[in-house]
């Protein structure tokens, strides 16, 4: 029983992470989008 806490705890913060990490991939994309857009012509 003093496992389960720690499972769930380990899961939440990999569910954060995985979150985090695709909105800096999604911020990425985007920021590198609009250079594109503004200085590529």
């Amino acid at each position: 029983m003093g496992m389960t806490w720690k499972l769930k705890v380990i899961r939440v913060v990999f569910a954060l992470a995985m979150v985090a990490a695709l909105a800096m991939a999604l911020g990425a994309n985007f920021a590198d989008g609009v250079t594109d857009l503004s200085f590529g012509f």
